[in-house]
Parts: C-alpha cells; structure tokens; sequence
C-alpha cells in the first residue's frame, strides 16, 4: 500500500535531498496544519544559477549526468521486476525530471477524525507545470491509477486523487489507519480537494511556519519544514489507538532525548554566486537550559567556541571539526535509557552495578573519567605526503592531565587482564617517544593502532601512533583553525555570529581528490560488478574538477530560539564528508570511555561479563577471608561468605549475587532476616546467579590453587563464555569449548 506515494517521494529526493539546506512555494495554498513541507524552487531562474555554479561545472568536468543515465538505463534493463514495474520506474524517472525543473511541493497533513482512535493521513503534491501541465498530469494520473488498483486488491484504506487547481497540477492521497468510517464516508472525504485552502488557514500563514523559515534564506531553491511537537502527537496518537502499551517506554525515551523540546525543524538550500549555500534551524526556546540533562545535551553543543578552542587546529589542516560535548550527567542519562529497554535495567541495578565497576578499578566513573572528557573536542586530518589524507586525530584540553592519566592507567590495567585471561594474545603498552607518552594498542590490522597520549594537559586520541605523536609535538605552536583565510571569508560570505559553538571546514580540492581516487578504485568495480554501470566506464580525470573546488565551511550556533546552522560548499558532494569528521568527533567523544574500558554500560555486553568477573572476585576474596577465620576451611555455603562481602540486607551485597546479564533479582533482605543464614539459603533461589563448589574444602590442602575452581556461573547466561574464579583468587572468563572441562571437578579433588 501507498507504494506510488512512497516511491514517488523517493524520485522526488533524488533531486531534492542533495540540496536541503524561504521560497516556499505554494505554501500559501497547502493546508495549515501541514506536519511536513518540501517545496522547491525549479524554474528558469534557478536554471540559470545552476549553469554559473561550480557544481555544474564539477558535475560535467566527471560526467555525473551521463553516469547517472547510464547507471539508471543499466539498472531498468538488468531488474528482475516485473514489465509493470519497469514501466512504473520509468514514469518516476520522467516525473522526478520534470519536477526538478517547476515550482513543486510536498506536504503531510491530518484530516479531522471522528474519534480518538482514527487517524486520516493527507498527502499532497503540487506542480506548478506551465506548458509541461499536461505531461506532468498524465503521469501523475497513470500513477494514481497503478496505486489505487494496488490498494482495491489488498483491500485497504486509501484513494489516490489527481485534479487541477489552476495551472498547478495536485496528486492528493488520503490513508485511513483505522478502519471504522464506513466506505460512503471515506469516498466523501477522499473526493474532497484539499488544496488551496482559505489563505488565511494556509502553512504559508501558521505561525509556527512563519517563526521557522524567517532566519532561513528568503531566495531559497528548496525549503524544508518539520513539525516535530505536531509529529510527535501524531505519533503518540497513532500508537495509543494500534499499541497502547508501547507508549510506556516511547514517552520517556521522548523526553530522555529532549526531543519534547523541539517545536519544528526547518532548512533551506540555494545558489549564493558560484556556491551551494544551506541553512537550519531546530526550534526550541532556551534551547541551553532545555537540553540540560539530556541525551541531546551530549551531541548539540552549547560552548561557544574561543581563540583557544581553534587553537587546536592548524590553520593547513585540510578537514576539521570543533565541537564540544558535556558529560556531566552522562551516567544518569544512560541509566534512564537503560531502563525504557527491553528488558529494562532498573536505575538501582544500574547504579549497583557502577558501583561494583568502580570498586573494581578504584576510581569513580563519571568524576575521574567522564567529568574530564567533558569540553571542547577537536578533530582534524591533513594530507600526507603522497596527497592522501592522513589518519583523524582528535585533541581535548584537560583540567588535571595528572589525574586523568591515573585514571587511564587503572583502566588500561583491567583491559590488560581481561585480555590476558581470555588468552588474547594482545595488550596496551606504555611507550614515551621523546618526552611524549602515549599508550597504544597493537591490531592484527595493517596501519590501525589505536593510541592515546596525554601531554601537556590535552588528551590526544587516534587510529595511528605517528599521527598522535606528530600532533603532539607541534600543539602549542599551530597557526590556528581561525587564522584561515578560506574558512574567515566563508563565515563573513554567511554572515554568521561570533557566538559560534561548532565549526567544520574541508579544503575541498584534496579532500575531494582523496574521495574520488576511493571511488575510482574501490566504488566503481563494484557498481560494475553489479551490472549497475558499463564495465568500460572510465572515471574522467579529476584534475579536470580542481578549478572548482572551493572550499566548504559549516557551522552551528545558539540562541534564544534554538539551535541554527549554516553551510557553504562548491559541490553537494563534500556534506557527507564532514559528516565522516564530526562522527569521529561524536564518536570519539562519547565512546572514548568505551574504546578505553567495556567495563561502561556503552558497550553493555562486555560490561555485564566485567561485571559478572568482578562479583566472582569478590565472592573469591570473601571465601578466602572466611578460610582465614576458619582453620583454611572454605564456608559450607555462600551465605556463610556474605558478611565479607557486606551485609546482607544492603542491597549491594545481594547484587554480588546477580549476573547483570540474567533475568534474576537481587534478594531484598530486611535487617531483622539478615541475621538469619537460614532465612536467606530458603529464599535465595532465583536470586543468586553463581555455583558455589568450595564447601567442605580445606585452603591448605589445595595442591594448585591457579587451576582450582571455587565459583562459576552457568554458560547458558551469556553463552560465549563464562566467568569462573578460582582459589587463588583470581578469575578468568572462559570460552565455551574450555569451560566443561574447567568445571568438570570439584575442588576437593583437584
């Protein structure tokens, strides 16, 4: 169902997407309450900007217009589709044309409902057409006519309509998600235009519409309009009529993300001179203040940038990002997160199990190594030698460099174990190169080696150790990010303000160079391999595309509206690539904890075996102190060792008991059952995880102790391996084909 309207949006983005970036065509004839709005711009002007631009000229300097042709011809030709569908992509392909070169516009909208349980979709698309009208009527009607003979055999709830409005051209298509109109009503309401409305209740009018596109560009070739707090009621009450339960887990994670803060996002893309010139903007009032303690707090910066900040990029480097990230309340976030999953962690068990962690390394998390990680984040990659970029590095200033690299070392120890135990025949070593320390991890990987240098109070982070270390020896002495000619000409070109809080930049010829040697060797056999391309096509020499290649710049800011954007680029091609440098720096940012310990919940499976190891440790240690009290004699059962652990009736202690990754609950014991080791062994059954084998076992007997096995957990709870502590006290995480064997005898006789 709806497959004409689907792939018709699909052929639509093919020309549109590219640009997104306020024209707002026929806006003032689209409903009110439209929740989402593409229009866009074709026309003759719009030609004429496109003729002068670099990116025309990029395009005919590769063939772009001819590969495509020849890709969309080879794909029609080699589809295992039906006639019917290869006459269906013809006519999408002849209608996205046409739509590329007229006023157009797209919009979903709701139609008034009889009950809280229906929901009527409006969808419409509108085509100024001129002289192609007719072409362009035609189309639409065929594909009309396919989706509503597709609908009537599967009999659903939808009609697809086609009528003219002027010289504007409507395809209008209603979608019933309930079924309890009956069918003379749906007709009524499916027959009815919905175009072109009283202007005064038209999106063009609505305020909320007004609000978004006014800070945007007034000569816009496409504009975009999202209704975010209107979706989400839609959302929300779709999900009440058809899984009323999911709303338990859909609500919180709604306001844990702080999207209930968004009112609308909006953007806008056009030609300014030879340039592709895009902007947005995210609607939230104090946008600063309302993000606080959220999960989006983490990944929309809110500092705004200083001399300092750009002083950790060289003014030559070729791809840049600055950014910041708060990490302030991390932990809290990922426990509330953790508890809208399935099953749900419960924020106690989060925070018991945090506890053990910190327990384990002597530190605490989020003070001794998220709070750190908390500021301003810098990635940048330059051109090596041979004029292919260099591996990212990425740069953050430290408060207390000594401190933080205490830290690392306890974590960097416990990764060091756990490899060693698992038999993996890797570690992080220390090395100091000059007067520069760094740690890094050796990969069965050619030219990846993961390396992290704390020096001169920054923290430097990349995939390779010479990238690290070179841009440590030259911090301090860069020409900074903001002393670049390129980049200063772009902000000035945009006219954006100083209150800057990310900034990216990519020298374009290089980095495009970079790019498009990748597709030549890597992209085009493949699309060959499939028959998508001719298998003779040659990629034309991209030195023909270096007159062209400007530079790109992008940046965002905040003020008392919400968040804005605005970017600059030659070509439409080089926004997927800073998209590869503020992922590494997302990334890299929030995920550092992970890359340097799986004992954080970001990698939760590797948590919950560290966490399991860490219970066995100390149910190890416990037996061991209770030897010591007893003559060598291991305690009869494990209640016996609790008191070592703890008492009982904290919650703590019973936690011990629980593997995180079974579907078991800690005991709740009182104080007035906590003096009873009976009461505790009569209800401890589905709340304690481990398999006790050191009873009746005297210490000073045990002739190997290392291969002596005191605890286990069943391998069925995590099934590719098994925590299991031994005599010694320690404990090792076992791999499934050693674990029988391992477990196979009982203490007293190994």
């Amino acid at each position: 169902m709806r497959l004409a309207m689907i792939m018709l949006t699909a052929a639509m983005s093919l020309f549109l997407s590219p640009v997104i970036g306020a024209a707002a065509p026929l806006a003032d004839q689209f409903p009110g309450n439209t929740l989402f709005y593409i229009g866009w711009n074709g026309g003759d002007d719009l030609s004429k900007q496109f003729d002068q631009s670099n990116l025309k000229a990029i395009f005919d300097a590769l063939g772009t217009p001819q590969l495509i042709h020849l890709a969309y011809n080879n794909a029609i030709q080699h589809s295992t589709t039906s006639p019917q569908d290869q006459k269906s992509a013809q006519q999408f392909w002849q209608l996205a044309r046409l739509l590329a070169t007229h006023q157009a516009g797209l919009s979903l909208s709701m139609l008034p409902a009889d009950h809280s349980g229906q929901v009527n979709l409006l969808i419409l698309l509108a085509v100024k057409g001129g002289t192609d009208t007719l072409q362009i009527t035609s189309l639409l009607q065929s594909l009309a006519d396919q989706e509503n003979t597709a609908q009537a055999s599967s009999d659903t709830d939808g009609k697809v309509i086609v009528y003219q409005h002027g010289d504007v051209t409507v395809m209008q298509m209603i979608v019933q998600e309930d079924s309890k109109l009956n069918k003379d009503t749906f007709e009524e309401m499916a027959n009815k235009s919905y175009f072109a409305s009283d202007e005064s209740e038209s999106l063009a009018s609505a305020p909320e519409f007004t609000a978004a596109i006014a800070p945007l560009q007034a000569d816009a070739a496409i504009t975009i309009y999202a209704d975010v707090s209107g979706g989400l009621s839609l959302m929300h009450q779709i999900m009440a009529s058809q899984n009323p339960s999911d709303l338990s887990q859909f609500d919180p994670v709604i306001k844990l993300y702080g999207f209930n803060s968004f009112k609308w996002f909006s953007a806008t893309g056009g030609f300014n001179g030879a340039d592709w010139q895009s902007e947005g903007f995210a609607g939230i009032d104090n946008a600063a203040d309302k993000l606080t303690g959220t999960m989006m707090q983490t990944y929309i910066p809110t500092h705004v940038l200083t001399d300092q900040d750009y002083q950790l990029v060289p003014a030559d480097a070729d791809l840049a990002y600055i950014t910041s990230a708060d990490f302030s309340h991390y932990l809290d976030s990922i426990s509330q997160m953790m508890a809208q999953t399935s099953p749900p962690t419960p924020p106690e068990q989060f925070q018991a199990q945090i506890a053990q962690v910190n327990q384990m390394l002597g530190l605490d998390l989020q003070k001794d190594l998220l709070a750190p990680l908390s500021g301003t984040w810098a990635v940048y990659q330059t051109l090596d030698s041979s004029g292919a970029l260099s591996n990212p590095v990425a740069v953050h200033p430290l408060s207390d460099s000594v401190a933080f690299s205490a830290a690392l070392a306890k974590v960097y120890a416990q990764i060091n174990a756990m490899l060693q135990a698992q038999g993996v025949p890797m570690a992080i070593t220390h090395v100091i190169s000059g007067n520069i320390p760094y740690d890094t991890l050796a990969l069965p990987l050619p030219g990846l080696a993961p390396t992290i240098s704390v020096y001169k109070n920054k923290l430097f982070v990349g995939f390779s150790t010479q990238v690290v270390l070179d841009a440590a020896a030259k911090d301090n002495t860069n020409t900074p990010l903001n002393s670049n000619t390129d980049l200063l000409a772009i902000e000035q070109k945009l006219g954006v303000p100083n209150s800057l809080t990310s900034v990216a930049f990519v020298e374009s010829k290089g980095v495009i160079a970079d790019l498009l040697d990748y597709t030549k060797q890597v992209i085009l056999p493949i699309l060959k391999q499939q028959n998508v391309i001719p298998q003779d096509y040659e990629l034309p020499p991209i030195e023909k595309t270096y007159p062209y290649l400007t530079a790109y710049a992008a940046f965002t800011w905040i003020d008392s509206g919400g968040v804005h954007s605005a970017l600059m680029s030659p070509e439409i091609g080089a926004m997927p690539l800073i998209g590869e440098t503020e992922m590494l720096t997302k990334v890299v940012g929030p995920a550092l904890p992970a890359m340097l310990a799986p004992t954080l919940m970001h990698a939760r499976d590797n948590a919950d075996q560290v966490t399991s190891m860490a219970n066995e440790r100390q149910i190890v240690q416990a037996c061991l102190e209770y030897a010591n009290d007893h003559n060598g004699k291991y305690p009869p059962d494990l209640v016996e060792a609790l008191p070592y652990i703890g008492d009982p009736d904290n919650p703590q202690t019973m936690q011990t008991l629980v593997d995180p990754s079974s579907n078991s609950t800690p005991l709740t014991v009182s104080p007035e059952n906590a003096k009873s080791a009976t009461w505790i062994n009569e209800n401890l059954s589905g709340h304690c995880d481990y398999i006790y084998m050191g009873a009746g076992i005297d210490s000073t007997k045990i002739s190997n102790p290392a291969t002596t096995v005191i605890v286990y957990e069943p391998l069925s709870i995590h099934g590719n391996g098994a925590a299991v502590g031994f005599a010694d006290g320690h404990v090792e995480w076992v791999a499934p084909d050693r674990f029988s064997q391992i477990t196979a005898w009982p203490a007293s006789k190994q």
